[in-house]
């Protein structure tokens, strides 16, 4: 179990409001994820090599390839103001 005080001084770094009628509740809470943490001290984990990230980091995305597009006059029809070649959008800066 952690103590109140210690309890109180974690609120206060987190700048959480701790109810105090709740302090002795969190503290016993702390203390069950604390030793589950230490818990993980036990295990073996000599031929586990170190990762940096969760994901292996392999490129997920397809490649890039050419298909059809719109024709011109098509991607343009629906344009609220634009020119033979051209969208119109507002000036932004």
């Amino acid at each position: 179990m952690v103590g109140p005080s210690e309890v109180k001084r974690i609120a206060a770094l987190a700048r959480i409001e701790m109810d105090p009628a709740k302090v002795e509740d969190f503290g016993r809470q702390l203390g069950k994820i604390l030793d589950f943490v230490s818990s993980l001290d036990d295990l073996d984990v000599t031929d586990v090599p170190p990762m940096m990230h969760a994901s292996s980091g392999d490129d997920v995305f397809r490649e890039d390839e050419v298909g059809p597009c719109l024709d011109r006059a098509k991607a343009l029809m629906n344009a609220a103001d634009h020119n033979d070649e051209q969208i119109r959008v507002p000036k932004t800066v």
